[in-house]
């Protein structure tokens, strides 16, 4: 077991295999992340330097004033239908509108008849409801599918709102997912892990079967020194391949 060749290859056949178990795992539970951004508009604040500031929002004064941004996909590699997706804030938080689609789709998602009853009625004791949560209908939500939620939200204490997203629908876990630090669409810690592994496994033949050893140390170096690079090509070409087979 001392060949970094029969290694690798060992280390693939696991690596597969817990794919395959992986898979099996996830068929059972569907998988819906969720990530959320937050940029201020602006705050009603007394400033030191400018004086009082006021924020108003279709001529009513607010606290502040934050566009809200959901990012919702489908991470399962089942197709589901019918589904519900609840989009809701903490108290402290309105939301003022909201607008919803599939990324790469024109048309607009459909909030739920009871949250389009409660906008029509303009019945005040029915706000409540409306002013911190929106029910969006998705007919049809494919595997790897992304609907993208832009809402305007005002919090009285000036701070970023909490939104969260949630389903009803069967079988369905809906996981808050925190984005890493990100270089070139990818986690730069993933990555940089993923070619320091394909790195020792290229330096361990050239180091052994090289004659100059000073060469072989300095390129082994070099390729440690860049390992996010190949470790980032390796995890778009593995993401290719499961969209292939999924």
């Amino acid at each position: 077991m001392k060949n970094p060749l029969i290694i690798g290859l060992v280390i693939a056949v696991v690596g597969l295999g817990l794919k395959v178990l992986l898979d099996k795992f996830r068929k059972r539970i569907s998988l819906v992340s969720y990530t959320v951004w937050h940029r201020s508009l602006g705050t009603s604040r007394d400033d030191p330097l400018w004086g009082p500031l006021k924020l108003t929002y279709r001529d009513m004064q607010i606290e502040s004033l934050f566009l809200s941004s959901v990012s919702i996909v489908n991470e399962s590699n089942q197709d589901m239908s019918r589904m519900e997706l609840n989009i809701g804030c903490d108290s402290d938080s309105t939301i003022f509108t909201s607008h919803a689609w599939k990324k790469g789709s024109l048309g607009e998602l459909s909030l739920t008849k009871k949250c389009q009853d409660i906008l029509s009625m303009q019945k005040p004791e029915e706000w409540e409801y409306i002013l911190r949560r929106r029910d969006y209908e998705l007919k049809v939500f494919n595997r790897r599918e992304e609907v993208e939620i832009w809402m305007v939200v005002n919090n009285l204490k000036a701070i970023q709102p909490v939104i969260t997203v949630n389903s009803d629908h069967p079988g369905v876990k809906v996981a808050h997912k925190v984005v890493p630090p990100l270089l070139l669409g990818e986690p730069i810690v993933q990555s940089s892990i993923v070619g320091m592994i394909f790195t020792v496994l290229v330096c361990i033949p050239i180091i052994k079967f090289l004659e100059h050893k000073t060469v072989a140390v300095f390129l082994a170096a070099f390729l440690g020194l860049f390992a996010f690079f190949p470790g980032l090509l390796l995890k778009k070409v593995w993401k290719a391949v499961v969209r292939l087979l999924g």
